[in-house]
């Protein structure tokens, strides 16, 4: 690839070469009908009750199954987000004047993420969407906004996970029960592990006692715990991933401790042999996307030229 160019322009580069021979299509977003998704956008700024309501719902159908919630239903802000002074800004309930604003400026406008998939959908729709583990969590709450909105919702895919290893890390006649439980690769231990906790709990305290005192602060709290919980565990495990931890095998392979975010991590082994094509094809022969979720283990010499 070349160095000019956005890293959007890259990552378009990379998937055509690898999947365009298989038939895969991109499409800007720019070039799609404006009108659908400004519809959508009108009716999340005057209906933004209905569609709390209807990620209530949601938040419901998840918690039944013992998933968290990924949006705050209770949140009374519109799900639409502005760009103002180079800033993309959430609404506010009580801005009387965005509607008039979307009417005369409707490309500084965008869904939230709990409204991307009805856009999506009305926009460009497709029979299935293949998801990861925090996409099919947050996809599954926005269901009921599909109902909302009369926009048939695609079927919900769990993409498939794999994992890049040298094959010095284990014995080929290992059976692949054992080797991912020898490599506990759901987990995500660091030196700060424990130090990381004790924050978080101390925060779940402070939380919980300003509540008591306010509960109307409940939603903003709620979002202070999430918010701190991204930033300690990328802290905790920033050493690590950087190439500068001693944590075994498992670590290398996976980008910040998750071992689903390592999907194409062996790509470039590929791009550098000159065939990504090629890999591509492995990777869709690979996919069974009916089948129940697979965790599939690579092995690769160092030099991707022998074998």
């Amino acid at each position: 690839m070349s160095p000019g160019g956005s890293l959007a322009d890259h990552v378009a580069k990379l998937l055509d070469q690898t999947l365009g021979p298989h038939g895969l299509y991109l499409v800007e977003a720019h070039r799609l009908p404006q009108e659908p998704t400004t519809a959508i956008l009108r009716r999340g700024l005057t209906e933004a009750p209905r569609l709390a309501n209807a990620l209530a719902q949601g938040a419901e159908a998840l918690q039944s199954v013992d998933r968290r919630p990924s949006f705050d239903p209770a949140d009374p802000r519109p799900l639409v987000l502005e760009s103002r002074d180079g800033r993309r800004r959430r609404l506010e309930p009580e801005d009387k004047s965005a509607l008039d604003r979307l009417e005369a400026d409707p490309f500084s406008f965008s869904p939230h993420a709990a409204l991307r998939p009805i856009v999506q959908a009305a926009g460009l729709p497709v029979v299935a969407q293949v998801c990861g583990p925090s996409e099919i969590v947050y996809l599954g709450q926005a269901r009921r906004l599909h109902e909302l909105f009369n926009v048939p919702a695609p079927a919900l895919i769990p993409r498939l996970e794999a994992t890049h290893l040298n094959p010095a890390s284990f014995d080929p006649g290992e059976s692949p029960a054992s080797l991912l439980s020898r490599l506990d690769l759901a987990a995500s231990p660091t030196p700060a592990q424990a130090d990381a906790e004790d924050l978080l709990a101390a925060a779940h305290r402070f939380a919980g006692a300003v509540a008591t005192q306010d509960p109307g602060l409940s939603p903003r709290l709620h979002r202070f715990e999430e918010r701190l919980s991204r930033t300690v565990q990328q802290l905790a495990e920033a050493p690590h991933w950087r190439g500068r931890g001693q944590l075994g095998p498992a670590q290398a392979i996976h980008p910040r401790g998750r071992y689903q975010d390592s999907v194409l991590s062996w790509l470039p082994q590929a791009w550098s042999a000159g065939d990504p094509a090629g890999w591509g094809e492995h990777i869709i022969s690979l996919s069974r996307p009916m089948a129940e979720p697979e965790h599939v283990v690579h092995a690769y010499p160092e030099d991707p030229s022998h074998g």
